[in-house]
């Protein structure tokens, strides 16, 4: 108790009476040594660190095992010194002969922590004693890592003017020094390792640069500093092929976007696997600042690129955003002049893409910005058949209100409400109705809305049909009327009036 609440006459009253000072020990198994250390930070006294020195001091004197550790956590006097910051106990310790190079279980040493915990005066007292600087713990990580992961600054300069090699590569992630502190956005470490001649363009082993990964996490700061230093603003990721200004148009970090075009980054520059573009990028991820951005200096607005992540090409950034439903990023492209009629795959116009996938909003802006609503993709389809056979019933509306035509066939002479009889879209089909969609158009082979929804069993499309008028007397592909099927298969509620089967 003398040793945890620190009155060092106590203490000393205890040890001439023959207290065991290396076997005396708490409930929790700690030594005499470690139990008045481990109290310090806590203990109530205006100057806690004086008198626990005075209190460590007379343990050492009476023979105290400096190494020794608590049996509980395994930590010895100078790690515990040393994550409190007591400078003064640990050069007691020190001059005492402790091990620097001692390791908690977890495999950090006293310059590990001090670092890790920015107990700069500490770092000194022991880079003065000679302890490894470049010691690793089981995490690879050194004491410069950790300082730097955890914005240490002080710590660093401390490491750096003691020598430290501000290049050295963690096994556990490859990251550089630098690396490290750009992705945790440490500005002030990051300054004080490119002061010290950190190399700034130094690759971590993914190959990618510290300026990818800030800007990758959105470090502004951080990426102005690796600039400002001579990092390259248009390096290419070794793997993945990308740019810095790739990857912060993907997380949506505009003002990165912006600290790397002023730094000269290639607006236009390609992706090497996917021929992506900046822009595409930006756009395929709903980032309309970033695109904003880039429009503004300069960037090719009607850029066609592969697509890897959809397995498909040609794609510009217009047709892009209307998969998505990007709306904020679809206004800014129109308005920067990008081509409503460019197409994507199998011929799809960005009104095509944003039908079949129900982007109502994305619709509505590339009609009003002249959308061609008549244009056919390679199968002869409109954008009103598509939405009417995916079931886009707002799409439907808005595309009937522009005026779109309910007669349009595709290449088998499908109109678009065949197609949401086919797959059974009442809504649909009450839409196209409404606007007046002929109820007889046949197939070339002489099939009509009615029979298809018959033959799928679409119950509810067969009765709206027939409210509308729909003949049941026109013979389809098979010679049979339209509802002949419906007495064959009874896939049909019995509320409709079977017809007779055809007379030889």
């Amino acid at each position: 108790m003398a040793c945890e609440f620190g009155p060092t006459a106590a203490v000393e009253v205890l040890l001439r009476a023959g207290a065991a000072e290396n076997g005396a020990r708490t409930k929790v198994g700690l030594c005499l040594l470690t139990e008045a250390l481990g109290r310090a930070v806590t203990w109530p006294s205006t100057s806690p660190a004086k008198t626990h020195t005075a209190v460590v001091e007379a343990l050492l004197a009476a023979g105290a095992n400096v190494d020794a550790e608590g049996k509980q956590d395994g930590w010895t006097a100078l790690l515990i010194a040393s994550v409190n910051g007591h400078t003064a106990v640990v050069k007691a310790l020190l001059a005492a002969g402790a091990d620097m190079e001692a390791e908690c279980p977890r495999g950090w040493t006293a310059l590990y922590m001090a670092s890790a915990y920015g107990k700069a005066a500490v770092v000194d007292a022991l880079l003065a004693a000679g302890a490894n600087i470049e010691a690793k713990g089981k995490n690879g990580w050194t004491a410069l890592d950790v300082a730097n992961f955890r914005g240490h600054k002080a710590v660093v300069e401390a490491l750096r003017a003691a020598g430290v090699d501000t290049e050295a590569k963690r096994p556990a992630s490859g990251a550089m020094a630098l690396y490290t502190a750009s992705g945790q956005g440490c500005t002030a470490a990051v300054e004080a390792l490119l002061a010290a001649g950190a190399n700034a363009n130094a690759e971590g082993e993914s190959g990618d640069t510290a300026l990818h990964i800030a800007s990758e996490n959105g470090h502004t700061a951080v990426v102005e500093a690796l600039l400002a230093a001579g990092a390259n603003a248009n390096a290419e990721g070794k793997q993945s092929g990308d740019t810095a200004l790739h990857i912060a148009s993907k997380s949506g970090h505009a003002a990165v976007v912006k600290a790397l075009l002023a730094a000269g980054a290639n607006v236009d520059a390609e992706g090497k696997k996917t021929g992506e573009a900046a822009l595409h990028i930006a756009s395929k991820n709903g980032h309309a600042a970033v695109v904003e951005a880039l429009l503004a200096a300069g960037a090719t607005v009607n850029a066609v690129a592969y697509t890897e992540a959809e397995g498909t090409g040609d794609w510009a950034p217009l047709y892009i955003a209307s998969i998505g439903g990007h709306t904020a990023v679809v206004k800014a492209l129109l308005a920067a002049g990008a081509d409503t009629e460019t197409p994507g795959g199998n011929g799809d116009t960005p009104l095509h893409i944003a039908s079949e996938f129900g982007r109502t909003a994305v619709v509505e802006l590339l009609l009003a910005a002249g959308a061609d609503k008549e244009a056919e993709n390679e199968d002869g389809r409109t954008a009103l058949y598509i939405a009417s056979l995916n079931g886009r019933e707002e799409v439907v509306v808005a595309l009937l209100a522009a005026g779109a035509n309910t007669t349009a066939c595709d290449e088998n002479g499908w109109t678009a409400l065949y197609a949401a009889s086919l797959e059974g879209h009442t809504a649909v089909v009450k839409s196209l109705l409404a606007a007046g969609a002929d109820t007889e158009a046949e197939r070339p082979r002489g099939t009509t809305a009615l029979h298809i929804a018959t033959e799928k069993g679409h119950t509810a499309v067969v009765e709206v049909l027939l409210a509308a008028g729909a003949s049941t007397d026109v013979y389809g592909a098979t010679c049979r009327p339209a509802l002949y099927d419906s007495t064959c298969t009874s896939r049909i509620s019995s509320g409709l009036a079977p017809a007779a089967a055809p007379t030889a």
